[in-house]
């Protein structure tokens, strides 16, 4: 469930990466808890919350974690007002544990006694353990070695799932050797503390899949599924123990209209769509919707129902639907968009439910997303305790300059990102707060360094002139090529216990060459990075300035691949550009259109069943990316379409080895008529589509060259780099061409 937003191709976790507090040293991050929870207590018990069960969901990996991390996220939790701990064991890409034989749980570094002493921890802090075992689906995570052993156990796929048709020598199935013995040893790590819940994983499973195993049984994907959920849950329910199970798998937009094939209801004209067929990749699947009719015990189970964004609408009708099918109760289940938080935790209370639960999902191991963790975890617990609360406006500005001892590199523009040379020892920061706001102590300053100790200060707030001030010291420079460091702000409202966050990602930079310029000045483009008359060592040195009225300051990263540089052309084979400060340009663009103009070759060809990003400024979910497929042909892909991502597909190929003129363009959107966007290159016939719906100004994504860029110490992997070289790219409005 941690990608359940992205939807994307090829994003795949990489474990190897994942350790964000880690890199922040332990008294450093003891020390900013203790001020976030300096008031949380009075917080807490500042409003009677409607929901029984106030639950916090976080990803459970002690292969990267300390037992000493999860205490205290279990100590501000409890202080939050939060009164159930829900750990999650496994998911798309990795788990706690493995099963090195059948019915045997071996967790990662972690013993089992140390599980249990966490559960116990959480249950003396006044939070009821809840451990998120998947029982359908996500189980190559922890599979792989059994089913090396035993071919044919895991069916083959994204995730995987186990066959419930696979039979061990002994004669029994594999939900009797390998799914109930897993149960009860989770259930076990619990002592004398029998545990009240267990959450059934039962979320976002390859329909596909589901049908191979379907087959196998003799029966169909719906009665299958809702088999696998009865017997699992009628084993908890025997042993006193109420399941919960996610709710995705049993929703579609099949409700919204009669002929929906559910037993006992009507439908909801509300509910537009669902996820019961969210792996799918075929039309024709008869999903598990109807799964609803087989479930027994539906009055003895609980479901989490998620939703993540914020509905136009307000409302939730799938919670509805789940009261309505007479489910034991109904849980709301947030993540990190804090409208969607507060308009759930609104219509959760409305219709009476017991339990919200904040999930954190990968912001607790994930560098990338780590930021995210501590306002999900401060917030959920604000808007669980009042759901009428609406957060305070805290529009604020800041700033970072360097003290006089330091030399700083002039930049093209005031708008340009920060750029120190050599070795910054000392950094002030300058927060101006709303006269009408005032923080709790304990407001907190972070820096973030690509492969550094993270750093970390807590700011002095003075009421005269409202600002935050306060300073980081860091250490010796690392290598020669340039670091990039986020900045993370956060400050509590003294009233209301709600957590204010600013991010900004590559705040600045700490080099030791002064960047080349990509040109001479542009000041009929926005964009412009033309590479013609740049040395092969301008590459090499770490940052480039664009020109144009919107100048930017191109990261450069080298791959391990040792290949000289191309002079006058960024060779994107081995290199990677790409600038996190591109907001201005998407506004632009947005609002008047575009031409972009990129001059390529293509030197290498792709990996079969590759794609590659030319020009990108967004993903699957925001902006736009120009793509090569493995043929050589292109596309353009626009997001948040009314159906999804819109795209227009060239026919012709690129020629390898020659030098290629590529044109894209939006007309800015005129009332109800939406953009039109054109692609095109060389000689060959432009194609055209008119976009479902204008753009979204809301695009946090970077502008990237010859890739889509990632955040560094991202967990995810991006499409490959463009095989080729990059001479020219230059984005303009779109009136001043046409």
């Amino acid at each position: 469930m941690n990608l359940r937003c992205s939807q994307q191709k090829k994003r795949l976790p990489q474990t190897q990466r994942l350790q964000p507090f880690a890199r922040m040293s332990m008294s450093v991050l003891i020390a900013m808890v203790s001020f976030l929870c300096i008031h949380d207590h009075a917080f807490a018990n500042k409003q009677e919350s409607p929901f029984a069960i106030r639950a916090f969901h976080i990803t459970f990996r002690p292969q990267f974690q300390t037992p000493a991390f999860y205490q205290g996220v279990i100590d501000q939790a409890s202080k939050l007002g939060y009164n159930a701990l829900i750990l999650h064991t496994g998911g798309m890409g990795a788990a706690s544990f493995t099963m090195p034989k059948p019915g045997v749980v071996r967790f990662h570094k972690w013993t089992n006694q140390q599980v249990s002493d966490l559960l116990d921890y959480a249950q003396k802090a006044g939070l009821e353990p809840i451990c998120d075992v998947k029982i359908i689906g996500k189980h190559k995570a922890f599979l792989t070695p059994l089913a090396k052993k035993y071919p044919g156990l895991l069916k083959p796929g994204k995730y995987g799932v186990m066959n419930p048709a696979y039979r061990f020598p002994n004669g029994k199935d594999s939900y009797d050797v390998i799914e109930l013995p897993m149960l009860d040893h989770f259930i076990a790590l619990h002592g004398k503390n029998k545990p009240k819940y267990l959450l059934l994983g039962t979320d976002e499973i390859s329909v596909e899949q589901l049908e191979i195993c379907a087959k196998e049984m003799n029966t169909t994907v719906p009665k299958m599924f809702a088999q696998l959920i009865n017997r699992c849950s009628q084993h908890l329910l025997d042993q006193g123990i109420t399941p919960i199970i996610w709710g995705d798998m049993l929703l579609g937009k099949q409700l919204g209209k009669p002929g929906h094939g559910i037993n006992g209801f009507k439908h909801d004209p509300r509910i537009k769509g669902g996820h019961a067929t969210f792996f799918s990749k075929q039309k024709n699947t008869s999903g598990t919707l109807t799964a609803m009719n087989d479930l027994t015990n539906r009055n003895k189970i609980i479901v989490a129902d998620w939703h993540y964004n914020a509905p136009t609408s307000g409302e939730y009708p799938s919670v509805d639907y789940f009261q309505a099918m007479k489910f034991k109760d109904v849980w709301g289940t947030t993540w990190y968009n804090d409208d969607g938080i507060r308009l759930f935790a609104r219509y959760a209370a409305k219709r009476k439910c017991g339990g919200m639960i904040a999930t954190a999902w990968h912001t607790s191991i994930s560098p990338a997303v780590s930021h995210q963790f501590e306002p999900i975890l401060h917030n959920s617990a604000v808007y669980f305790r009042n759901p009428a609360f609406n957060p305070p406006k805290a529009a604020i500005s800041y700033r970072l300059a360097p003290t006089q001892k330091e030399n700083t590199v002039a930049a093209a523009t005031a708008q340009q990102t920060g750029v120190f040379l050599k070795a910054t020892q000392t950094l002030p920061y300058q927060v101006q707060l709303p006269k009408d706001y005032t923080p709790a102590p304990g407001a907190t300053l972070q820096l973030r360094p690509h492969k550094e100790n993270q750093k970390g200060a807590v700011l002095t707030f003075d009421q005269k002139s409202h600002r935050l001030t306060g300073s980081i010291t860091l250490g010796p420079r690392k290598g020669k090529l340039p670091h990039p460091y986020d900045t993370i702000l956060r400050w509590v409202d003294q009233d209301s216990g709600y957590m204010s966050q600013a991010y900004r990602a590559s705040h600045f930079n700490i080099t030791n060459h002064t960047p080349a310029q990509a040109g001479t000045a542009n000041p009929a483009a926005w964009f412009s990075a033309d590479f013609s008359e740049l040395s092969g060592e301008a590459f090499t040195n770490g940052l480039i300035y664009s020109t144009g009225q919107l100048p930017l300051l191109l990261q450069i990263e080298q791959s391990k691949v040792k290949i000289e540089p191309t002079s006058g052309a960024l060779n994107t084979r081995i290199t990677s550009a790409w600038s996190s400060q591109p907001k201005k340009l998407w506004k632009n663009i947005v609002n008047q259109g575009m031409q972009l103009d990129v001059t390529f070759k293509v030197t290498d060809p792709l990996a079969k069943g590759e794609f590659c990003a030319l020009v990108s400024l967004g993903n699957y979910q925001e902006g736009f990316r120009l793509l090569m497929v493995q043929d050589r042909t292109l596309l353009l892909q626009f997001a948040k379409q009314k159906k999804g991502p819109q795209w227009i597909t060239l026919a012709h190929k690129v020629p390898m080895d020659q030098w290629t003129s590529a044109r894209v363009t939006l007309t800015p959107a005129k009332g109800d008529q939406p953009p039109v966007a054109t692609l095109a290159f060389n000689d060959h016939k432009r194609i055209q589509v008119k976009l479902q719906r204008a753009l979204s100004e809301k695009n946090q994504a970077s502008l990237g060259l010859g890739i889509e860029f990632l955040p560094h110490g991202s967990t995810l992997s991006g499409w490959a780099n463009f095989p080729g070289l990059i001479q020219k790219v230059t984005i303009k409005p779109y009136q001043l061409s046409h």
